[in-house]
């Protein structure tokens, strides 16, 4: 960052409101070291926000609270969009600055309509049904060669990141899920392969971080590399997508989209959130750490990506290898605890590099990770 970028963060406030997670307490340290303060708007006192330069309690349908808040703030952003609504978005940008917009929370929040706008963006998704019970599963199950993936239509519900369907039998363990909420059923390709990739729309145009490859055992995310190889054809789709989404969304800022690459070469878009998502972790150790990205993003400053020379992976750390990770056995990796994955039964992830990706999985073998 240049001299007159910087001068021109110092003495700025952001404000962040909505639901608050571990991934704040990083942002806060990163903004401070930019010389940028931080104010929060939160309905709880939360000991992971108490960095923050200031804090205002109220709830997000307090506009005398809100109005506050925002005119303390050059800039307002959000960093999960559950509980964010539209109307909330365009109130407070009659006091300030809200670069990210309310344009994009319809794609978060509800992957139905994230469906029918990609659809009218010319996007592909993968074909689904709307199912609202068990015996909806079971017929489905049934019909179809592929497992079945089972995620409800709002983000926000408890049981958000969706199951795995490849047997009958799983399907008596589902019953807690359907309690009114609306899920939708999709046939997922079997060898597909599962990547994330960030992008980031600037007043600079839109930049591509490197794409993050997601490897799973069943429906467990359990390993992540960045930089994975593709062909000139598939990254030439990730390229179209995103290209073709950034053209419809008035957003300044980060968003990840989780995309599905099946085996005849086709991608499809997942979903779209967020940048916080536990994957995006192994971002930080890399010149392209995620929450400088950001705060960069949102100011319309210069973003570039940059180029990697040695290959990353990421495996979460769960109840099987935590004591194993915590011993810390490489020199060159890292250990983190993400509080908020705690959710997802994760318990946190270590990051590891080398010159190649074979290297770094001997590396991670032999630390039982």
């Amino acid at each position: 960052m240049n001299i007159l970028s910087k001068l021109s963060l110092l003495k700025t406030t952001i404000g962040i409101i909505g639901n608050q997670n571990a991934n704040v307490a990083r942002l806060i340290y990163e903004a401070h070291r930019l010389g940028i303060k931080i104010g929060i708007y939160t309905d709880k006192n939360d000991p992971a926000v108490r960095s923050a330069d200031f804090k205002i309690i109220g709830k997000l349908n307090d506009k005398a609270h809100l109005k506050e808040f925002a005119n303390e703030c050059q800039t307002v952003v959000y960093v999960d969009g559950s509980g964010i609504s539209a109307g909330l978005i365009n109130y407070l940008r009659q006091f300030t600055n809200v670069p990210q917009g309310s344009k994009v929370l319809d794609l978060i929040n509800d992957r139905a309509i994230l469906r029918v706008l990609l659809d009218s963006f010319n996007i592909k998704s993968l074909p689904y049904k709307t199912v609202f019970n068990l015996d909806d599963v079971k017929q489905s199950l049934s019909d179809s060669h592929d497992p079945l993936y089972i995620q409800p239509v709002q983000t926000s519900y408890v049981h958000q990141n969706g199951v795995l369907v490849t047997d009958p039998s799983q399907l008596g363990h589902l019953s807690h899920m359907f309690n009114g909420e609306t899920y939708l059923l999709e046939a997922l390709p079997k060898r597909s392969r599962y990547f994330k990739l960030t992008l980031i729309k600037s007043n600079s145009g839109v930049t591509l971080l490197p794409v993050i490859e997601e490897h799973y055992q069943g429906p467990q995310l359990k390993m992540a590399d960045l930089s994975p190889k593709v062909s000139s054809e598939v990254s030439d789709q990730f390229t179209k997508i995103t290209d073709n989404l950034t053209s419809h969304l008035d957003y300044q800022g980060c968003l990840t989209l989780s995309l599905i690459l099946t085996p005849d070469g086709q991608v499809y878009v997942d979903n779209v959130e967020l940048p916080f998502e536990l994957v995006n972790n192994i971002y930080n150790l890399t010149p392209d750490n995620l929450y400088k990205t950001f705060l960069h993003s949102v100011f319309g400053l210069p973003v570039q990506s940059k180029s990697l020379h040695q290959v990353w992976l990421l495996s979460v750390i769960d109840q099987h290898n935590l004591s194993q990770a915590q011993k810390l056995l490489s020199n060159n990796s890292s250990v983190n605890f993400d509080l908020n994955s705690l959710i997802n039964h994760h318990k946190g992830y270590a990051l590891m590099h080398a010159d190649t990706l074979d290297n770094v999985k001997k590396q991670f073998k032999a630390d039982k990770l």
